[in-house]
């Protein structure tokens, strides 16, 4: 039988946020919102910038350094990061899959 190979849910896909996250994360513009969501699962600053950016910026660890130390930004990301159940949620989520895929 040939291996199935069953990608990784994104960090993105996996979110666990209490409605008072949900709610810092609405006062975020896309780019500050999406910054937070890579950031509070385990990126760099840089790369979470780069990542909401969609651009391949030689300042972007400088960007994304000043981005995470606003006030609201920072509020944004604590409280993702109490919220996030990554690890074992991601665990999970591709258990299922890759037993959807063997049946």
């Amino acid at each position: 039988m040939p291996m199935i190979h069953v990608p990784y849910p994104t960090r993105i896909e996996t979110p666990d946020y209490t409605l008072e996250t949900i709610a810092l994360l609405e006062r975020l513009n896309p780019l500050e919102r999406s910054f937070v969501e890579w950031y509070a699962s385990g990126e760099s600053a840089a790369e979470a910038y780069r990542r909401a950016s969609g651009e391949e910026s030689d300042n972007a660890k400088m960007l994304g350094y000043k981005m995470k130390w606003k006030p609201h930004i920072d509020q944004a990301i604590q409280a993702c990061r109490k919220d996030r159940n990554f690890g074992a949620k991601c665990d999970r989520e591709w258990k299922i899959r890759k037993l959807k895929a063997i049946i």
